[in-house]
C-alpha cells in the first residue's frame, strides 16, 4: 500500500551567481534554508523575496557569497497540502538578487530578491521623453519590448494626447501613468501585467472565509482622506481658461489640480483619484493556512463577522515558510466600496 507524504511544503530555490553558467541546485540549497517569504502585490511594486540561510561554516561569506544581480528561481513544493496524496508546486517567480544580511552570533544570511527585468536600467535609467497621441497600452507595450518583457494589458484603451516623461525611470513613469488612470500594474516573471481595478473588484470572490478561520486578523475603518466626489481643476484652451469638472456629490469633496487632456481625461482621472482614496476607507490583515486559490489581486467574501462581512480585494499576500514545513499566508485586504464613476 502507497504512503502518501506527510503535509507539508518545501522551498524550492536555485541560485545562479550573475555571470556565472554554474549553479547551486534546489539540493544543495535546501539542507540551509532556515525560513523563506514571499511577497505578491497587486500594485506599485515588484514581488519580492527573502531567504534565510545558516550560515555556521560560514560559506555564504566565502564561496557562496550572494552578489546583487545574481539570479535566483524560487518554487514551492506542495505535498498532501490540499488533500491527502495531492502534491503541487507553486511558482513564485525569478528574481533578482538586491539585499544581502549577515548577522551573529548564530551565523545566519538573509538573501534578498526582487522581480524585475534582468536589464536594471528599467529602475535605474532615467529618460526624458514626449509621448504624443499615443494609447496606455502602447506606452507600455513599447516600455516592455525595451526590457524583453512581455505585457499583458487587461483594460480599456486610454488615450493620451501628451504626456511628458520627465528624467524618470521606466517603472517611476509607468507607475504613475497607470496610476493616473486608476490602472494596476506590476511586473514579475518577465511580464508588465497592467489591469483595471474596478473590473477586478468586480469580479466574484475566489472563496469565503469565516472570520473564526483566520488565525489573527486586524479590521480598521477611517473617515479620514475618503470623499464622497471630487473637482478637477485644469486649463483649456490657447488663453488657459481655467474649468472645472465635478464627479460624484456630496460634502466631502476631494479637489484635484492635474493636468489633463480634454473632459472626458478629466473625468477617467478624478474618478481614478477619488476611488484610489476611498480604498483606504475600511482595511483588513489576517493570517490563514496557505491556500492558492488567494493571490494579490483576487476577491474574497468574509462572513460571520456582523458589520464586518463583505467582500474584499486582497491587495497584497506574503508567503511565509519555516524550516519544519509550516506555510502560512499574512493578507492585506481593502472592503470593496461603491465607485464612484460619474
Amino acid at each position: 500500500m502507497e504512503v502518501s507524504t506527510p503535509r507539508k511544503a518545501i522551498v524550492n530555490v536555485t541560485y545562479t551567481p550573475k555571470g556565472a553558467k554554474s549553479i547551486q541546485t534546489a539540493e544543495e540549497i535546501a539542507k540551509y534554508i532556515e525560513s523563506f517569504s514571499y511577497v505578491d502585490a497587486a500594485t506599485s511594486q515588484s514581488d519580492t523575496m527573502s531567504l534565510k540561510v545558516c550560515n555556521k561554516d560560514l560559506r555564504w561569506a566565502d564561496k557562496w557569497l550572494p552578489k546583487k544581480g545574481d539570479k535566483i528561481v524560487a518554487k514551492i513544493n506542495l505535498y498532501s497540502w490540499d488533500a491527502e496524496g495531492k502534491d503541487n508546486t507553486f511558482t513564485c517567480g525569478k528574481f533578482c538578487c538586491d539585499d544581502l544580511t549577515f548577522s551573529g552570533p548564530t551565523l545566519v544570511c538573509k538573501i534578498g530578491g526582487v522581480s524585475v527585468p534582468e536589464n536594471q536600467a528599467f529602475r535605474a535609467t532615467q529618460r526624458t521623453k514626449t509621448w504624443e497621441k499615443v494609447t496606455i497600452q502602447e506606452i507600455a507595450r513599447k516600455i516592455a519590448g525595451r526590457y524583453n518583457l512581455t505585457l499583458f494589458y487587461d483594460a480599456k484603451k486610454i488615450y493620451i494626447a501628451d504626456m511628458e516623461q520627465n528624467k524618470q525611470t521606466d517603472c517611476d513613469f509607468l507607475n504613475k501613468l497607470c496610476e493616473d488612470y486608476g490602472l494596476y500594474i506590476k511586473v514579475y516573471y518577465g511580464k508588465i501585467v497592467i489591469y483595471d481595478i474596478g473590473d477586478y473588484e468586480s469580479q466574484k470572490s475566489v472563496t469565503t472565509y469565516s472570520i473564526d478561520d483566520f488565525e489573527s486578523w486586524t479590521y480598521n475603518t477611517t473617515l479620514t482622506s475618503t470623499y464622497t466626489g471630487a473637482t478637477i481643476k485644469y486649463a483649456k484652451g490657447d488663453d488657459d481658461t481655467e474649468l472645472t469638472f465635478t464627479v460624484g456629490s456630496g460634502k466631502r469633496i476631494l479637489n484635484i489640480n492635474e493636468k489633463v487632456d480634454s473632459l472626458s481625461d478629466a473625468q477617467i482621472k478624478a474618478c481614478a483619484r477619488v476611488n484610489k482614496e476611498n480604498r483606504n476607507a475600511i482595511t483588513m490583515s489576517a493570517t490563514i493556512k496557505a491556500n492558492h486559490k488567494v493571490a494579490a489581486g483576487v476577491c474574497i467574501e468574509i462572513k460571520d463577522a456582523y458589520n464586518l462581512n463583505g467582500k474584499y480585494f486582497v491587495d497584497k499576500v506574503t508567503h511565509n515558510i519555516e524550516a519544519d514545513g509550516a506555510y502560512t499566508m499574512n493578507l492585506d485586504l481593502h472592503k470593496v466600496q461603491a465607485r464612484i464613476t460619474k
